[in-house]
This record gives structure tokens, C-alpha cells and sequence, in this order.
């Protein structure tokens, strides 16, 4: 701020005097008015030192302006690639997402008990730290809560999915240390039936309930993902056009990207009457 006060006061008097010697030169009335020693110290002593004085001015305006502009265009560079980058990461963390799912439960979907069926899933984030942070400030300028809000929860979202997957990891292998512990350990087909007579209800009804939450979250996690990252561009795309940056369309997904699994065949209270039937029938069976 001072900086643009001290040129402008500087500017103002090299005007005033540059105006002040045009008139006492072109006009003899005006020069009239003054002797001939304040004339000659106006024209060879102040003309001279107010010229190169408006001209330091002049230069450090420059100077001034091109540091300002430099700035601007180093802040826009900065704003774009942060903006790229935290679309891409998103992008990165949808087809990881995406993978996962292809290659270690889609295979299972509608398997009657893909609780069962799925095995353990990958439990670490592939990219690691909080996503689109540096984003942020870029959103605020623009007052684009809705934004901002969605990339702190799309962060908060992706971790607490893996930290459900590793909590149905630990449930499934026990609920396998269990079974391969027991006469049907080395059998290489086992029904239903067979795996609630050596396995408590409990233990089945903890792996069903962990495994269909991580399948529950997968959906939501990819689709918030690619909602925050389609809200981003809505609120930044625009601006970085305008000021000449090209513009890249990450929210499209490869197909059936964000397709929802399927509900299980059977939903909780079905899965706890064919566990009574099958103890019933074992029951009957020992009798």
C-alpha cells in the first residue's frame, strides 16, 4: 500500500512541475510574474532533477508493476496445477477403488453368501495423505462451501473405508482360522449347513455385517469422490479458462465405474432364519 502512495505523490509532483515549466515557457504573462534568477534555477536546476526523478519513478512503476504481474501470473500457475493435481488424485483414488472391487468382489456379487465368498481385500490406501488440501484456499476465495466441505469429507470417507476393510479383514480370518481348524478344513466344497454346525451364529452374523458395510461403502466412497471432484471443476474450471489455462475433464470414469453392487440375496433377518434352520436340521439329523 505505501509503496503505491510514495508513486503516486511522486508521480503528482513531477506532473505539477513538468506543467508549472510548460506554462512559464509558453506563457509571458505567467513568466511575468517571476524574476529572471528563479526562471533560469526553474529551467537548468528543478526541470532537469524533476525529469530525472519522474523518470527513477517511472522505472520503479515498471519495475513495480512487472514484480506485481509476475506474481499474479506465479500465483494463477500454482492455483492451476493444485487444481489439476487434486483432480487427478481423485481420479487416481477412483480407479483404485474401481480395481478393487473388479478383482476381488464383483466376481462374488450375487453369490447367495459372497460374505463368505469374498475374501480379504487390500486394506492400505494407495495414495497417501489428505487429498485436495491445497485446493482449499482456492475454493474459499471463490465462497464455494459446498466444495470445501465435500473435500474434507471425501478424505475423511476414503480412510475410514479402509480402516473397514481391515476391521472385516481380522473378522474373516478368524471366522476362517475357525473353520479350516475344524473337520471341514480340508474339505474343498462346504455348504451352508456344514459351516453352521462348526461355526458359532455369532461369528457368522459379525463376518455378514462387516463384509456388506465395506460393500456398502465402496459405492458411496467412489461416488463422493467423483461428486467432489465434478463440484471442483464447476467452481474452478471457469476462472482458470478465463484466464487462459487449458481445462481438463476428469469426471468421466471408465464404464460401469460407479455402477452399484447389487443388495445381497439375503438381508440380515434371512440370513438368521437359515442359520436357525440349518442348527434345526443338524439338531434333528443327531437325533
Amino acid at each position: 500500500m505505501f509503496k503505491h502512495v510514495f508513486i503516486g505523490v511522486g508521480l503528482g509532483l513531477f506532473l505539477a512541475l513538468q506543467f508549472s515549466l510548460f506554462l512559464i515557457s509558453f506563457s509571458p504573462d505567467i513568466a511575468l510574474l517571476l524574476d529572471t534568477n528563479s526562471i533560469a534555477f526553474l529551467k537548468d536546476v528543478v526541470g532537469p532533477v524533476s525529469s530525472g526523478f519522474g523518470g527513477a519513478i517511472a522505472g520503479a512503476y515498471a519495475a513495480f508493476w512487472f514484480q506485481g504481474h509476475n506474481e499474479r501470473n506465479k500465483e494463477a500457475r500454482e492455483g492451476y496445477r493444485a487444481l489439476s493435481m487434486t483432480k487427478l488424485d481423485y481420479l487416481r483414488r477412483i480407479q483404485y477403488l474401481i480395481a478393487i472391487k473388479k478383482n476381488s468382489i464383483e466376481k462374488f456379487k450375487a453369490h447367495e453368501f459372497r460374505f463368505l465368498a469374498i475374501q480379504t481385500l487390500p486394506d492400505t490406501p494407495r495414495v497417501a495423505g489428505v487429498i485436495g488440501l491445497e485446493i482449499i484456499d482456492y475454493l474459499l476465495a471463490e465462497k464455494a462451501k459446498t466444495a470445501v466441505d465435500m473435500v474434507l469429507n471425501a478424505n475423511h470417507n476414503y480412510q475410514a473405508l479402509f480402516e473397514n476393510i481391515k476391521g472385516r479383514n481380522g473378522t474373516y480370518l478368524s471366522y476362517r482360522d475357525v473353520l479350516n481348524s475344524s473337520r471341514l478344513g480340508h474339505s474343498l466344497v462346504v455348504d451352508f449347513p456344514a459351516i453352521v454346525s462348526v461355526i458359532e451364529p455369532a461369528r457368522l452374523i459379525s463376518v455378514y455385517k462387516t463384509t456388506e458395510n465395506v460393500l456398502t461403502n465402496f459405492d458411496f466412497v467412489i461416488q463422493y469422490l467423483h461428486d467432489a471432484m465434478v463440484e471442483i471443476g464447476k467452481v474452478l474450471d471457469g476462472p482458470f479458462k478465463a484466464k487462459g489455462f487449458p481445462v481438463i475433464d476428469f469426471g468421466v470414469v471408465e464404464e460401469g465405474g460407479l455402477e452399484r453392487l447389487p443388495p445381497p440375496v439375503h438381508d440380515l433377518e434371512a440370513l438368521k432364519n437359515l442359520i436357525i434352520e440349518a442348527k434345526a436340521t443338524e439338531a434333528h439329523s443327531s437325533s
